[in-house]
């Protein structure tokens, strides 16, 4: 009977529970690729099959970490050349745009890293591509998982957050050749800048927990941070949100404490407490 397992089936419950193998490609293939390769190397249905990166030795050391495959340039080449089940884009905040209309005009569920674009109007236009063609997608925003988050979320729903204040502080940073992502990270039409790079974990997480930003304003901080070659974005950030439950939030950034840092978010309800540290 469909539904139900043959009474002489003796196979071991792992056999009996085995699925196809899903083939996952790659675009981008520098450090934060190389922790979700490892990850995904983890996961016995999934093996990642096409590596592709502009630099193609980066791509083909990835392709020999991770038990082999084919690597290429671009993202057209990849999704014309290897059938993939899923794409893995995992690229800075500059590069954004091309690598996800490919995927969403070849058919291909993809994960995209955070930030998921530094331009608002691309990441519509994207979105209204995604939507129209009904493609299953995903962003890296993996707080929203977190068994302590969930737990304080289902607090909230009965008890809505009147106040939540976080983000992210840190030092001056410095660019290194040895380590590319220090040479982008610190101009603004490639990053964006901290706020976009790193508080966007924070700010997803307060829409996770109070709803949607209803209003913002904010002010910014510059010319503390001095004589760093290229450094063009904001020293501080700090923004006001009133969000959809009534309530009001606080975020901010910082890449010029050198003497004290952290990352943080407090949420207060009327009865309830939550906060996350990192």
């Amino acid at each position: 009977m469909a539904g139900h397992r043959r009474e002489n089936d003796r196979r071991p419950r792992e056999a009996r529970c085995q699925v196809a193998k899903l083939n996952v490609g790659f675009i981008g293939c520098g450090g934060i690729a190389g922790a979700h390769m490892d990850a995904l190397s983890r996961i016995p249905s999934a093996k990642v099959v096409a590596f592709c990166d502009v630099d193609l030795e980066r791509a083909q050391k990835r392709a020999d970490q991770f038990g082999g495959g084919k690597v290429f340039q671009t993202p057209s080449e990849m999704l014309e050349a290897v059938k993939l089940d899923a794409v893995w884009i995992c690229l800075p905040p500059f590069a954004h745009g091309a690598a996800e209309m490919a995927c969403v005009e070849a058919g291909v569920p993809f994960m995209v890293e955070k930030p998921i674009n530094r331009s608002l109007q691309q990441a519509r236009r994207i979105a209204d591509a995604i939507a129209q063609k009904g493609l299953l997608t995903a962003a890296a925003y993996m707080n929203r998982y977190r068994k302590g988050v969930n737990q304080a979320k289902a607090l909230f729903e009965e008890d809505p957050p009147v106040l939540a204040m976080g983000g992210w502080i840190g030092g001056t940073p410095r660019p290194d050749p040895a380590h590319p992502i220090t040479l982008w990270w610190i101009q603004k039409d490639k990053s964006g800048g901290q706020f976009i790079e790193q508080v966007t974990h924070t700010a997803d997480l307060l829409r996770y927990l109070c709803g949607e930003a209803m209003q913002v304003s904010a002010f910014a901080a510059t010319g503390f941070n001095k004589d760093i070659p290229g450094y063009n974005i904001e020293d501080a950030v700090a923004a006001t949100v009133k969000m959809s439950n009534g309530g009001v939030a606080l975020l901010y950034s910082c890449c010029a404490s050198n003497a004290r840092g952290g990352v943080a978010l407090s949420v207060y309800g009327v009865r309830h407490a939550a906060e996350f540290t990192g």
